[in-house]
């Protein structure tokens, strides 16, 4: 992930996401509908991942600045295992609240650049 935007951005894939019903709701925050990874400066200003499942934040971890520079991010879903990889830092979470849906890239209404990214 590549983000060049300032603080209080953010960027991420989000994965069993409840699909919009239609293109009139399609505007409404995806990323409230499922599993998503995203990189961002926390509070303290420093950067930071968050794990959130429906909006809510179930895991954190710290990384180097975010902004201005790539980092690798993977979110795995295997039956309820979640598996988070972040610049070589891991998590396996155990959450079956959300069982199938699609997979997103998503970014918090600034440039996000994403690069090899896989299904």
């Amino acid at each position: 992930l590549g983000h060049r935007t300032a603080r209080g951005q953010y960027g991420g894939v989000c994965v069993r996401l409840s699909p919009p019903l239609s293109y009139a709701t399609s505007f409404r925050p995806l990323h409230h509908a499922g599993y998503c990874l995203t990189l961002r400066a926390g509070s303290d200003g420093r950067g930071e991942w968050r794990l959130a499942r429906a909006g809510d934040v179930i895991a954190v971890g710290e990384v180097a600045w975010p902004y201005g520079a790539w980092h690798r991010l993977e979110l795995a879903a295997a039956g309820k295992a979640l598996h988070v990889n972040v610049d070589e830092q891991t998590a396996v979470m155990v959450d079956d609240a959300y069982t199938e849906g699609v997979v997103a890239l998503i970014s918090g209404w600034g440039d996000a650049l994403f690069d090899n990214f896989e299904m």
